[in-house]
């Protein structure tokens, strides 16, 4: 979740001389394939109401769940031409966090939180002559005043969100698919991650359609979705070596790698306000080539990143 409080659960869960096991206090079984999440960004377990997010799963409506009991508090239906619920294959809340978007074929839509039922405003993104975005909306990431977008065919687009009007659109390097778009503090950057790729790209969206750099040596040549993360200086990402990287994006230096997992690592993530890093691993075996032999690997790990304690990761 965005205040990163789970992570301190339990309480002497850095503190505790062995590795901890841990369980998940809720499993919610989603009806069909879930195509993409979002947690509520002011979530905070001192008020419940805000404690929940969003589910998009295959040929049902986007759902809100609450994140303490699973319990479903909202659906909103999202119909395509022939009548038929979409899932979003990404979706982004506002500022605000009154509203969110949900991107799909070639079209972005925003539905009002607080109402349920179908979205207020969707437009297109293929319309355009020259600002059109084609495929599906595959990446979304929102700035004070502009909405990144990033699509399988490879572009990025950059929109209003209040308007709804493009200001630009552009093509990746990789043009292998964007799988994540992500801010900068300043929000001046934006980083771009695509599928089968060795680097995210770095764009100064100061001048539009200008790529400032690279931070090679991901290892994620795969289809499969692998996150990156950004804290302050820093971004962190995972490989299918199952190491997790750390690079400083104002020297597009490595800082450091280190062997977390044995399957590719699709998730790791720096804790906001902690030196807490939070990682998950796995991938689809199919039967006819599982070595049972094997160590298989589907987990989420917990490292302890400070210098001073008996227990840290560096």
């Amino acid at each position: 979740m965005p205040s990163g409080l789970l992570l301190y659960r339990p309480q002497d869960l850095l503190n505790s001389p062995t590795e901890k096991l841990l369980v998940p206090y809720v499993t919610i079984r989603c009806p069909e394939t879930v195509y993409s999440t979002a947690w509520y960004p002011y979530s905070t377990l001192s008020d419940c109401i805000t404690f929940c997010y969003l589910s998009a799963a295959r040929d049902h409506p986007i759902h809100l769940y609450d994140g303490l009991t699973g319990m479903l508090r909202a659906s909103y239906p999202l119909i395509n031409h022939v009548e038929k619920f979409t899932a979003p294959y990404a979706m982004q809340f506002s500022m605000d966090g009154e509203s969110f978007f949900a991107g799909t074929d070639s079209l972005i839509s925003q539905f009002s939180l607080n109402q349920p039922g179908p979205p207020v405003v969707s437009f297109k993104t293929s319309l355009r002559d020259y600002f059109a975005q084609k495929g599906p909306i595959s990446a979304l990431a929102l700035s004070a005043d502009i909405l990144a977008a990033g699509s399988v065919s490879g572009q990025v687009g950059l929109y209003d969100p209040f308007s709804n009007s493009p200001v630009s659109v552009f093509d990746t390097i990789e043009k292998t698919g964007v799988t994540q778009v992500l801010w900068s503090a300043d929000e001046k950057l934006l980083f771009v991650a695509s599928r089968r790729s060795d680097c995210v790209e770095i764009w100064d969206v100061r001048s539009t359609g200008c790529i400032l750099g690279k931070l090679t040596g991901r290892k994620a040549n795969t289809n499969q979705r692998m996150s990156i993360n950004l804290k302050g200086d820093t971004l962190v990402a995972g490989g299918t070596d199952g190491q997790v990287r750390c690079w400083n994006i104002k020297s597009f230096n490595m800082q450091w790698q280190y062997q977390l997992h044995n399957d590719p690592v699709t998730g790791a993530t720096m804790h906001p306000t902690c030196a807490i890093l939070a990682s998950c691993s796995g991938k689809r075996y199919f039967g006819e080539t599982v070595d049972f032999s094997m160590e298989m690997e589907n987990t989420l790990k917990i490292f302890d990143c400070r210098k001073d304690s008996e227990n840290a990761l560096f």
